[in-house]
């Protein structure tokens, strides 16, 4: 809160002091929490729980905007409640949320997340000799297999006659 606190004189030396009424003033934007930050560890999905504060207490819910990209300079245009849980999933890459917020006295941010890894994307497996059309004695050959964008969990096979059999091992 500020004042104006006036003093005024005459020619005589006889003066006064008024202090006006609080004036409340408010230049300080919101702040943008995101609970995790960030997560550097590729995952199906990531929710991502968003708090917006102000100085003043006051947050202009209408204004409460955000935005799933693979960019932190996006344009949010999503309708976000205070406080809601935002889940990143059927997407492979690394992405962020960016949020817009503003208060009551029309203080604006417009806040990125850190950055969240996530991974939908199947794994590629290729073969070195992949199939061969005259009858041999016997065959090799590798497998190798992609995740892609995180770490491979296992690798299994079979050597089978059923093209449909399951890897078990």
């Amino acid at each position: 809160e500020y004042y104006v606190i006036a003093k005024a004189c005459d020619k005589d030396g006889v003066c006064t002091t008024a202090t006006s009424k609080s004036y409340k003033m408010d230049n300080e934007r919101p702040v943008v929490a995101f609970s995790p930050t960030e997560s550097k560890t590729y995952k199906k999905s990531q929710s991502v729980k968003i708090t917006v504060e102000d100085n003043t207490g006051v947050v202009n819910a209408s204004s409460l905007k955000y935005i799933i990209s693979n960019t932190t300079t996006a344009t949010p245009d999503k309708t976000l409640l205070n406080g809601a849980t935002i889940t990143i999933d059927s997407v492979t890459g690394i992405y962020y949320i960016i949020v817009e917020a503003c208060d009551g006295a029309g203080n604006c941010v417009i806040q990125p997340s850190g950055a969240y890894y996530i991974d939908n994307s199947v794994p590629t497996i290729t073969y070195g000799t992949n199939g061969n059309s005259a009858y041999v004695k016997s065959v090799s050959t590798k497998v190798t297999a992609n995740a892609n964008t995180g770490e491979m969990n296992t690798i299994k096979y079979i050597v089978s006659t059923d093209k449909n059999a399951t890897p078990t091992t």
